[in-house]
């Protein structure tokens, strides 16, 4: 299994939004020249946020996105399962492999069974490990431990003079 590009941009969303001062919002099109990514791309990516619950929008002229949530209760599994094809581990387990490779009926069930038993359980501990870790776990703060809020819109405008 390999994470898609759409779960690191959604960590990468929701950090850039986490960041925010209170009150303030950013628009996909500024998050996307920031990251770098297509603003198409992002769009659906952020709909899926906001379907989660995990993101809010207000459209508007001064309007953009912002978490719908503080970031300590949001979890990467929040996040994986947003984005992420909601397949299981063993979603592409071809049993013809195992009756090639396995003699007898009763072997090819055994083993199938077990393997799958094997993803499954794999499955389970790594969205237990997502569940467990917040939002917040990655974010950076003062000495204080209070989270650094940025200002995109300078940083956006010191990027445009690049």
């Amino acid at each position: 299994m390999k994470l898609s590009k759409a779960f690191f941009q959604t960590v990468g969303i929701v950090v850039m939004l986490a960041q925010l001062p209170e009150d303030e919002t950013l628009k996909s099109q500024e998050m996307s020249a920031r990251m770098q990514v297509s603003h198409s791309y992002l769009l659906k990516i952020a709909k899926k946020l906001k379907d989660a619950g995990v993101i809010a929008s207000s459209a508007s002229k001064n309007g953009g996105y912002s978490l719908a949530k503080k970031p300590e209760e949001i979890s990467f599994l929040a996040l994986f399962d947003a984005v992420e094809s909601g397949e299981d581990f063993h979603e592409n387990f071809d049993v013809e492999i195992a009756q090639g490779i396995f003699i007898t009926p009763t072997l090819i069930e055994e083993k199938s069974n077990r393997l799958i038993d094997l993803l499954n359980e794999a499955e389970q501990a790594y969205r237990e490990r997502l569940a467990n870790h917040k939002l917040s776990d990655i974010l950076p703060s003062d000495a204080d431990g209070k989270l650094i809020q940025i200002d995109w819109q300078v940083i956006l405008a010191d990027d445009s003079k690049i």
